[in-house]
């Protein structure tokens, strides 16, 4: 016999923490949240720099098909297993979206998703509104989330910041890219980050922790869901597997999907919603033909440029002792860092009305500890990908098409990014920090044919997919997709499941993207909650 409950949450990511702890704030709801991961090891993930390197122990490990496009290479994505999701094994980076990202939803269809409407969502969340900057003091915990500026600052990122600055670039005192808007040159800075005294801060601290004892609330980890299950077109449970054995939980309100970019298609498809030809290709009874469910998927791609340097990493292994005595005693050191502190934003065209270029520094590279790079990311990717079924296993780990750089504006964006990071190199600062040859692409890669070849060579995920279930109209009009989810990201067609992870975003925002699920999820809680309760 199943397990009665209200709600049932999938994920105990980034959003599904969020969507817990609203939900038992706000009403007499029982919830179960479900996630395939561990519990949040915190004596392991909390001190950002050694964390990061544990990641690949608490992530998906979701590869690509291989793309012709980039010789057959396989993209990797390092996706949060475990409680609190990517934001227990990111890079701690805060972007909170551009303002016209929010209003570009909303222009595409999806009523109340506009940057004013979304102004309550980031007072809860962070405190303060993403188009002013941190208050005055060095940390902010005026919302569930605590946002800090970067306690340790290595000497390439201080030294990259004034060669940015010598090239033109206007300084913000935490790096929003909002002062790029007025600046034709770019704004560069320090990222904040999400920590608190020197640690890691997630949503599973951040949100979950404080309903960790709640009653109405049941934590369930190391389970995969297999399924939702349906009665005609309403979610009425989940069908799930823990250790190999198949057991069954009923939700009265409904099912919420928060498990991230490709395991959120991957189980709507296996519950029968999907593209119907792939559905039957797959062994899967269609019962909602829904082609949007897995396409639109889209990510920010990266090109990383490396330079060889005389000086010796501070995140080189052989300082972590000291460094560790340090970090234990006061919080303080190189531990705290996430290794990428500093970057800017600017336009690769001075046609292009928002910074479409994001640079990220990062003081150390994996394979040299007297290296480092420059990450050249491309903020607004034309080109689309698809998540769908695998037909030999479909319960199993789903195929993923990312189709990097199909279109050739995507290409261009790259192009002008590394141009500019060449011209930022060769000033005074960085000459004075000693950078020396340019490794990666390399010096030699000089002509508009072999930076091309270069950027296929190279090019890579920033870690940021989405839109694998978007928000958008049923029925595409004006070239637009058509969308898997309504305005109030509820599964087109169906009653009592909705959709709120980073899958849902229509578009990708202008940067980084956990601080934009966290406000996704916030306002998801309130139109979950009134859309139930206007039912009961």
């Amino acid at each position: 016999m199943s397990e009665e409950f209200d709600f049932i949450i999938i994920g105990a990511g980034t959003a599904g923490c969020v969507i817990a702890r609203r939900i038992l704030e706000q009403s007499p709801a029982r919830v179960l949240l479900l996630e395939a991961g561990p519990g949040y090891p915190s004596l392991f993930l909390n001190p950002p720099l050694p964390g990061m390197n544990l990641r690949k122990h608490y992530s998906w490990g979701q590869k690509s098909i291989p793309l012709p496009k980039l010789g057959n290479r396989q993209i990797v994505w390092p996706m949060g297993k475990v409680v609190g999701g990517s934001s227990s094994i990111n890079a701690m980076m805060v972007h909170l979206g551009h303002p016209s990202d929010y209003d570009a939803w909303e222009q595409a269809g999806n009523l109340g998703w506009s940057f004013r409407s979304m102004t309550p969502y980031f007072q809860k969340a962070f405190g303060f509104l993403p188009a002013t900057h941190l208050p005055d003091s060095q940390v902010t915990d005026r919302g569930a989330l605590s946002l800090s500026e970067p306690r340790f600052r290595s000497g390439f990122s201080e030294a990259f910041l004034e060669a940015c600055e010598q090239d033109g670039m206007v300084r913000e005192k935490q790096l929003f890219g909002y002062a790029a808007d007025d600046s034709p040159l770019g704004s560069c800075g320090y990222y904040a980050v999400l920590q608190r005294n020197g640690e890691r801060f997630e949503t599973a601290r951040g949100y979950l922790s404080p309903v960790l004892k709640h009653p109405n609330l049941t934590i369930r980890t190391s389970v995969q869901v297999r399924r939702v299950l349906f009665s005609a077109n309403r979610a009425v449970g989940v069908e799930t597997s823990e250790n190999g054995v198949l057991k069954s939980a009923h939700a009265s309100a409904g099912v919420i999907l928060c498990a991230g970019v490709f395991q959120t298609p991957r189980i709507l498809q296996c519950s029968g919603l999907g593209s119907a030809p792939m559905l039957l290709s797959a062994g899967i009874k269609p019962l909602f033909d829904l082609p949007a469910i897995g396409s639109n998927f889209q990510d920010h791609i990266r090109v990383g440029m490396t330079y060889s340097t005389n000086k010796v990493s501070p995140g080189s292994k052989r300082w972590w002792i000291p460094q560790a005595i340090r970090y234990a005693v006061s919080r303080k050191g190189v531990m705290v860092s996430n290794c990428c502190e500093s970057g800017a934003f600017f336009r690769s065209h001075p046609n292009i009305s928002v910074p479409d270029i994001q640079l990220t520094t990062h003081f150390q590279t994996f394979g040299s500890n007297t290296a480092v790079a420059i990450d050249v990311c491309h903020l607004a990717p034309r080109s689309r990908g698809s998540i769908y079924l695998d037909p030999n296993d479909p319960y199993g780990v789903p195929l993923v098409d990312p189709n990097f750089l199909d279109d050739p504006e995507d290409l261009a964006a790259f192009v002008a990014g590394i141009a500019r990071v060449r011209s930022i190199t060769r000033r005074s600062s960085l000459r004075e920090f000693q950078i020396l040859a340019e490794k990666l692409p390399g010096d030699d890669a000089d002509d508009s044919h072999s930076i091309s070849d270069a950027i296929y060579r190279m090019a890579d995920t920033s870690y940021h997919p989405c839109g694998s279930c978007s928000m958008g109209p049923a029925v595409s009009s004006s070239g637009r997709p058509a969308g898997a989810l309504n305005s109030d990201l509820q599964v087109h067609g169906t009653k009592g499941l909705w959709v709120a992870d980073a899958s849902a975003f229509p578009a990708v925002p202008s940067g980084n993207t956990t601080c934009v699920v966290v406000v996704l999820a916030e306002r998801a809680s309130d139109l979950i909650l009134s859309a139930t309760s206007s039912s009961s």
